[in-house]
């Protein structure tokens, strides 16, 4: 349950990579006058990556949590309440840290002119519609991922068994392969 939680958190980080803050700032397009490029693009970097992921991260995040411990049944209650009453807010610290790091990746690769232009999309009604989707999706992705994940780390170990036996650990770890090399 927990690489579950995880993996769909990822899942969203990989499209959202930013949390909210309250209302837009548009004054920011016209108030950096005098700055130079690289503070002007770091700006827009951050005005852009708040605007990405969308009005209700922590609405929908909760939504998602819901339905994860619903699922759950094998972990006990106390653990999902846990989960329930803290993820969410560490959830949020995990945005603003991912924010922090995306940042000089979005102001060192994008133009003001490009920036400026996201900005002023994602300021837009159809650009908040595009990226509460997007957060949407991530969210999705995350738990698509968790079952890939799942899926391939079963048939990985699955052909490495084929190759090498597992089904007899020696003291000291995995059998020896047919190189006399002991493989974790």
């Amino acid at each position: 349950m927990k690489r579950l939680i995880l993996t769909t958190i990822l899942g969203l980080a990989l499209t959202t990579t930013a949390y909210a803050q309250e209302a837009p700032e548009q004054a920011l397009l016209t108030a950096v006058p005098a700055a130079d490029e690289a503070t002007v693009r770091r700006e827009l970097a951050e005005r852009y990556l708040e605007l990405a992921q969308g009005d209700s991260l922590a609405d929908l995040a909760q939504t998602y949590i819901d339905q994860l411990l619903a699922a759950d049944t094998q972990s006990p209650a106390e653990h999902r309440e846990w989960f329930r009453v803290n993820l969410p807010r560490e959830m949020t610290n995990l945005m603003a840290t991912l924010i922090d790091g995306m940042v000089p990746a979005y102001a060192d690769r994008f133009t003001v002119e490009e920036l400026t232009a996201l900005v002023a999309f994602h300021e837009t009604p159809l650009g908040r519609s595009i990226a509460q989707k997007q957060v949407e999706v991530g969210m999705d992705q995350g738990l698509a991922m968790e079952a890939a994940v799942l899926r391939f780390e079963a048939d990985l170990m699955r052909k490495f068994c084929t190759a090498f036996d597992c089904s007899e650990p020696t003291a000291s770890g995995p059998r020896p392969d047919k190189q006399g090399v002991r493989r974790n």
